[in-house]
């Protein structure tokens, strides 16, 4: 976000929102790329926030289930590998 001043038009239409809601995304994913999930190795987990608000083996019934609970929110949906997972 720019230094510049912030219309009432560019908050009307929601960029000071979009920015928000950019910023909570990275904060949610900086807790999911550090947080212990082992305990779901080879399932699905949706969460929002930092919590996990669903898991499973089917990544469809988990983000319905994660939406249902939380309509208003856009959860984080991914699967936990297996063992030791080594990213080069």
């Amino acid at each position: 976000m720019s230094t510049e001043e912030v219309t009432e038009e560019e908050v009307s239409i929601g960029k000071i929102g979009d920015w928000n809601k950019t910023r909570k995304y990275e904060e949610d994913m900086y807790w999911f790329s550090e947080v212990d999930l082992s305990a779901y190795e080879g399932k699905y987990v949706a969460t929002i926030g930092k919590e996990v608000v669903a898991f499973g083996d089917n990544a469809k019934t988990v983000l319905e289930e994660a939406k249902k609970k939380f309509p208003r929110e856009v959860p984080i949906l991914a699967k936990i590998p297996k063992g030791d997972l080594l990213i080069l």
